[in-house]
């Protein structure tokens, strides 16, 4: 990840747009991997 250098071109709510614009077409599933699951594994955290 290259956060936070990402943030020197956009803010935050810029890159999140880019981001949801770049997977609108991703499935609820592939979604949930990209924004929670992927974190939860690496970091060792349950969000339940």
């Amino acid at each position: 990840s290259d956060w936070p250098v990402c943030t020197l071109a956009a803010t935050y709510q810029e890159w999140v747009a880019a981001l949801s614009w770049a997977i609108e077409d991703a499935s609820d599933a592939e979604k949930n991997r990209l924004f929670y699951e992927n974190a939860s594994e690496f970091y060792s955290i349950s969000f339940e």
